[in-house]
């Protein structure tokens, strides 16, 4: 309780107007108090390397659920970071690429997937597009242990590939409930919307989930401190690894608790981490 009043007074002491505390305002962690917790919730987040043929990418999904299990048999969530079926660039026609990429909800993929959280009991996000009504969403939908599609977080805030990609825009902030953990999820870019930050505070979010395909943010892992002081929320993010055509993404994966720390972090590299995190009510 302390921490959530104390995250309400930068809040406001930084803007009258704004939702949110802009990213100057928020300078040094604090401590964050894990003892005594209720509910814990065991977390995987991977930095995958994507090819350009969905298929492989697939495959690998498919070998990294399989591997974070049986080296961590108590996981109950693994994030895959932004659009992981392809690359998110593409050099030659953006637009076009994409669209080969698109999948429907459900579709081979989801179903794939669903089919690997009932085998696994787990949660599993993961980015991909989506093909919907004829239109293309930067989509990130989250599957259950009982195989079924909980929710489709749909990317709002868009990047100027995003756009030339033709998608279209969702809400700021899609909630499910994770093993009685309120979760909110977003894309990437999306975290720069303040109505996302009023959203996770007046949905009560415990934990949110981002996941990423970055290769411009220098000092990536102060930039989630302010992420998950301004959210008051542990925070989890996925990312993506490797060249792709003129792009290197480093594959920065990290659990950031409300305070701004980061109990388990990893880069450069494709891999994953994982992180029993505590809650408390």
């Amino acid at each position: 309780m302390v921490l959530r009043v104390t995250a309400i007074l930068w809040i406001c002491a930084c803007s009258e107007y704004d939702y949110y505390a802009p990213m100057e305002c928020l300078t040094g962690n604090v401590s964050y108090d894990t003892s005594g917790a209720d509910r814990r919730l065991y977390v995987a987040s991977v930095a995958m390397q994507c090819d350009r043929n969905p298929e492989n990418n697939r495959l690998k999904l498919a070998s990294f659920i399989e591997r974070i299990t049986s080296e961590n048999p108590e996981v109950e969530l693994i994030v895959f970071g932004e659009m992981i079926l392809g690359w998110y660039e593409d050099p030659v026609d953006q637009k076009a690429y994409q669209k080969d990429l698109a999948e429907t909800i459900p579709g081979p993929t989801t179903d794939m997937i669903s089919d690997l959280a009932v085998q696994h009991q787990v949660f599993i996000t993961f980015g991909m597009v989506q093909m919907e009504h004829g239109k293309l969403f930067n989509a990130q939908p989250v599957i259950g242990p009982d195989g079924k599609i909980m929710a489709v977080h749909h990317k709002t805030y868009l990047t100027p590939s995003d756009m030339e990609a033709g998608f279209e825009k969702g809400i700021a902030l899609t909630v499910v409930d994770i093993k009685g953990i309120r979760t909110g999820i977003v894309i990437c870019k999306d975290q720069e919307n303040s109505n996302l930050t009023k959203s996770v505070f007046e949905k009560g979010c415990e934990l949110v989930i981002i996941s990423f395909a970055d290769d411009v943010v220098e000092d990536f892992f102060t930039y989630g401190s302010d992420l998950s002081r301004k959210y008051n929320a542990w925070l989890i993010s996925a990312n993506r690894y490797g060249p792709e055509g003129e792009y290197f993404y480093r594959g920065e994966i990290r659990i950031s608790d409300p305070g701004g720390n980061h109990p388990v972090r990893k880069e450069n590299g494709e891999q994953y981490l994982s992180y029993d995190i505590p809650f408390h009510e």
